[in-house]
């Protein structure tokens, strides 16, 4: 075990060294300018931020757009960008984590203060909200139990609970049925491995030891209030229960596919004990809009749907996927080597009918196009694709509550999606010939010439 700092400052660290942390002096509001500040910081300047001066926030800093991008991940998790989805896939192991004592846990150094900088992030949001790892214990087998969870601040160590897992709504559910309340902790924070292994919690069971392999070593954890085990290195601790029977309408607020939604009827978390760190780091997963909330739930949904479709048809030559964070994760772009014909249509398949089942539209695109780019996937799209053959539609499944765009069925309550696909891959590997045709056209000596040789110094 390294001992190394299991938080979210390593990163910040190595994203100031790689010259990727824009670093923001200047007084911030968290109610009107840090959510905007923070979008623009990436989508002009391609940085992450750190605010060091943040209004009615005495002592804390912020950060945001840190895991917006594969980029992001790999700087966090040590890996290459090619390598980072393979590695991660072949640690969906456990390693069992350690436990030290609560005085000796930076998390649990000082008291919370009362005054969390959480960004007001959308501008027709009804209140500020937030993204924590929640971690509840699963009262028949006695594990934690993560998920990630969205949260509206109503009044002091009051919030609203969305976004509860299957997992967490099964324990839930155990205790409405008891009529007890249901003890949790809502972490933030923590190290990008534990905030991926609350993102995989979205469509299967995962715990701490889950966050321990994906990181590499065990999770420090310590004991706190109803014996939960929490992440020793977090910035701050929440810990308090859901009520049993009490719910909040939390109102207009928007979600991770950029658009709003209406909540009603929210379970209600009640905060009773609350520590953090010195010289806290708030960590604004934003929400409205893409960030680091959405770059957690598509890296987790690419490792579930690339293990899915590497098992197609008994091995598929499957490169690479990237669920686009700026979509919420709804769009997916598949690169592989069709051996066959009609094998490219069977992983877009696939990618819309694994575990990770969020997505309605998969593009599959051949292995000399960056899917990362998307002008160069809809170059592909538009010379590789005869849309009679090449795009197929299924209708009747089941979507998200929150993709507006999806009609709602009056009986079930639930929305009813249209999930297509675009086969924009040249003929398979069996028809040589007919793939030279289109060979893409490019200069010569492309990818040997070097700018340095025809241009000044900068």
């Amino acid at each position: 075990m390294s001992g190394a700092d299991q938080s979210l400052r390593p990163l910040l660290a190595q994203l100031k060294a790689a010259e990727r942390l824009a670093t923001v002096r200047e007084p911030v509001d968290p109610m009107t300018d840090l959510a905007a500040v923070a979008l623009k910081i990436r989508e002009e300047r391609g940085r992450a931020s750190l605010f060091e001066n943040v209004k009615d926030a005495e002592g804390w800093r912020v950060a945001a757009q840190c895991l917006a991008d594969r980029a992001g991940w790999s700087l966090a998790l040590g890996h290459s960008a090619a390598s980072l989805l393979p590695t991660l896939c072949g640690r969906l192991g456990k390693i069992e984590q350690i436990e030290i004592a609560r005085a000796t846990a930076p998390a649990a150094s000082q008291n919370l203060g009362l005054d969390l900088p959480i960004p007001h992030a959308a501008e027709r949001d009804s209140g500020p909200q937030m993204v924590a790892v929640a971690i509840a214990q699963d009262p028949v087998t006695g594990r934690d139990c993560l998920g990630l969870t969205r949260h509206r601040w109503l009044s002091d160590g009051h919030f609203s609970v969305q976004n509860l897992c299957p997992s967490l709504q099964k324990i839930r559910q155990a205790h409405r049925t008891a009529g007890t309340p249901m003890p949790l902790a809502l972490v933030s924070g923590v190290h990008p491995a534990v905030l991926l292994a609350a993102a995989l919690g979205t469509w299967m069971p995962t715990d701490l030891a889950l966050a321990g392999s994906l990181m590499g070593e065990p999770v420090r954890v310590f004991r706190g209030a109803h014996d939960l085990l929490l992440p020793a290195d977090a910035e701050f601790v929440l810990e308090g229960d859901i009520s049993a029977y009490e719910t909040c309408d939390p109102g207009l607020l928007g979600t991770v596919f950029g658009t709003y939604q209406e909540e009603h009827r929210s379970p209600v978390f009640v905060q009773h004990n609350s520590s953090q760190r010195a010289d806290p780091i708030f960590h604004a997963l934003h929400l409205g809009g893409p960030g680091d909330y959405a770059g957690a739930l598509c890296l987790a949904a690419e490792i579930l749907m690339a293990q899915h479709i590497r098992n197609i048809e008994g091995g598929i030559d499957f490169i690479d996927i990237s669920c686009l964070p700026e979509t919420g994760g709804l769009v997916v772009v598949l690169k592989l080597r069709a051996r066959m014909e009609g094998q490219a249509k069977t992983a877009l398949m696939g990618a819309l009918s694994g575990i990770a089942n969020w997505a309605k539209f998969a593009i599959a695109v051949d292995e000399d196009v960056d899917i990362q780019d998307l002008r160069d996937v809809f170059w592909s799209s538009a010379s590789r694709t005869h849309a009679e053959k090449d795009v197929g539609m299924i209708d009747g499944l089941r979507a998200l509550v929150s993709d507006l765009a999806s009609p709602l069925d009056t009986e079930s309550g639930e929305r009813l999606a249209t999930r297509w696909f675009i086969d924009s891959t040249m003929p398979p590997l069996s028809q040589a010939k007919a793939r030279e045709d289109f060979a893409r056209a490019i200069p010569k000596n492309l990818s040997e010439t070097d700018l340095a040789d025809f241009l000044p110094k900068a």
